[in-house]
């Protein structure tokens, strides 16, 4: 096999910073644009987002799918403008910009919009799919695929950058203790384990609160309650398929860190005494179920 050749007979730092004429041109070119397009697309941006329309998740999909594809029909268009009057100006280099090919450049623009956290749009785009997934979990229903992978946006990547904390410091906290390195990473990963657990109690926790706060204001407007088993039964599996049974998730309230017994290694309890009580409550009564129950906005909304 040929050997690998470079494409340039010069150095590496000869060939990166010794720049030409036409290189230093393109790159005051590409300093100016930037710095004349900040402004214009603050602007854009500003006006955008003030007077879009606004959208919840009772809303329906073709209502979100509309107001979602006006707001970025309207960045793109506004880039296209925003890059003809930076043209107009002309260049202190003297040499004219490189074209623009903004028809290819939008696809990269709607990703960017509907895929990337803090952009606006992120959760509507959660919204969407989650509920074609809902839909498309029904046509495998009907012919006979049942149980299929949840769908996650997320790919189970949330809080993973946490656990990759406490695993290196319950490692680091190991090894000064007199632990082996096998030995560190066995206790550590066990440590993360009990974490993942905790954090799936607060959240079983937190939605049996906002059951518990539904069922009053269902009663106070409606003159009904409704069953707390009902809600528990219709609020989404907050805990994957390794979900924990309620009778261990309200001993594990309790004492959550009582498992890890690694010495020198110690955690806090940042769950105790958030309504562990309500774990256990699961006495149903008899009245009937509220007409605005949990549940709804589905894809069956269009």
């Amino acid at each position: 096999m040929d050997e690998i050749k470079s494409i340039t007979n010069q150095g590496f730092f000869s060939y990166v910073f010794k720049l030409s004429k036409f290189k230093q041109a393109d790159l005051l070119n590409f300093i100016q644009y930037c710095m004349l397009s900040i402004i214009p697309f603050i602007v854009v941006y500003f006006f955008i987002r003030k007077y879009e329309l606004s959208m919840t998740y009772t809303d329906n999909s073709l209502y979100i799918l509309f107001a979602t594809f006006l707001s970025i029909m309207l960045f793109i268009v506004g880039i296209y403008f925003i890059d003809r009057i930076i043209n107009y100006i002309p260049p202190l280099s003297g040499k004219f910009y490189d074209v623009i090919n903004i028809t290819n450049l939008s696809i990269a623009i709607i990703m960017a919009l509907l895929l990337i956290h803090n952009t606006g749009y992120l959760e509507r785009t959660s919204i969407l799919l989650s509920r074609f997934d809902a839909l498309f979990n029904r046509m495998l229903s009907s012919v006979g695929i049942n149980n299929p992978p949840e769908f996650d946006m997320f790919n189970n990547e949330n809080n993973n950058y946490q656990y990759q904390l406490a695993f290196y410091k319950a490692r680091d906290k190991a090894i000064e203790m007199g632990a082996t390195t096998e030995k560190a990473d066995e206790m550590s990963h066990a440590i993360v384990e009990k974490l993942k657990k905790i954090k799936s109690i607060q959240e079983t926790t937190d939605a049996k609160q906002i059951a518990e706060i539904s069922r009053h204001n269902s009663s106070n407007t409606l003159g009904t309650s409704a069953s707390k088993e009902n809600i528990s039964n219709m609020l989404p599996n907050m805990n994957g398929p390794n979900s924990i049974s309620s009778s261990s998730s309200s001993s594990s309230s309790q004492n959550p860190t009582q498992y890890i017994s690694t010495s020198g290694l110690s955690t806090t309890n940042p769950y105790a005494g958030k309504n562990e009580n309500m774990l256990m409550d699961r006495q149903s009564t008899n009245d009937p179920e509220p007409a605005n129950s949990i549940g709804g906005g589905g894809f069956s909304s269009w």
